[in-house]
């Protein structure tokens, strides 16, 4: 197989970036675990990455949503996987991590010079700025001074959550498969 090189780093031509294994990380088969998984993962680091990812924060915030429409509160999910173009997020293979939406949120592509918003990251920090600010001035999201482009629907049974990407659109059970299994493991671990 043809390889390429990264930072130093041989890198399989024919994975995605996704997919690539620091050299010498141990591999998985490339084959689904069940039929709940629909995600194949051939390197460890990444199941353990995405495993870890969804115990500590998706599958955490699901409970945290669960518990506060119980209550009776009002609340909204929404699932930021927006591709990252910027030279240091595809350079290390960092994908969509924990806060990479701010720069959208704030309309502001920090570091200023190093980075540059092209007009669909425009789109997006709009629709942040839409959201954000009905959410502010009117508890909901969908209703004030500006008119969204989508309509974002509360969590509820269904566990509706807005996924924010090239094309944002409303979607159902966030990470359902692994998250019904985890919520199954006690929270004292």
């Amino acid at each position: 197989m043809e390889q390429t090189r990264t930072g130093g780093i041989p890198i399989p031509a024919a994975d995605p970036p996704q997919m690539r294994c620091r050299q010498g990380a141990p591999h998985l088969k490339a084959k689904r675990l069940g039929k709940r998984h629909r995600k194949v993962y051939v390197c460890m680091t990444e199941a353990t990455n995405a495993l870890l990812r969804d115990y500590a924060f998706v599958c955490e915030a699901r409970r945290a949503l669960r518990a506060l429409v119980t209550g009776g509160v009002r609340a909204w999910q929404y699932k930021f996987d927006y591709k990252l173009r910027w030279p240091e997020s595809q350079e290390l293979g960092l994908g969509t991590y924990h806060t990479s939406e701010l720069p959208f949120v704030f309309r502001h592509a920090w570091p200023q010079g190093l980075r540059h918003f092209d007009a669909e990251e425009w789109a997006i920090a709009d629709l942040f700025n839409t959201f954000w600010g009905n959410f502010a001035g009117t508890a909901d999201p969908n209703v004030g001074a500006q008119t969204p482009p989508l309509r974002w629907e509360q969590f509820s049974g269904t566990a509706s959550y807005l996924r924010i990407n090239h094309s944002p659109s409303m979607q159902q059970g966030l990470a359902k498969d692994v998250c019904d299994i985890l919520d199954e493991v006690p929270l004292e671990l």
